[in-house]
């Protein structure tokens, strides 16, 4: 089982690469990845991260790029 930690390190590394355009497309990134997760928590994970959508985009804030 992953840890929320460990999720949320995969969320930022694939947020770094470029992100996604929704969070279906993060979520299958991560199932790529070997990480199952619900919209549900992948919402609050963006939150925990500090995630946002910019141009269309989702991103880190600026001190975490």
């Amino acid at each position: 089982m992953i840890l929320a930690e460990e999720r949320r390190a995969a969320l930022r590394s694939l947020l770094r690469k470029g992100g996604a355009r929704t969070q279906d497309e993060l979520r299958a990134a991560l199932l790529a990845d070997g990480i199952e997760t619900t919209r549900p928590v992948l919402s609050r994970d963006l939150q925990t991260v500090g995630a946002a959508k910019l141009e269309g985009r989702y991103v880190l804030p600026e001190q975490d790029r």
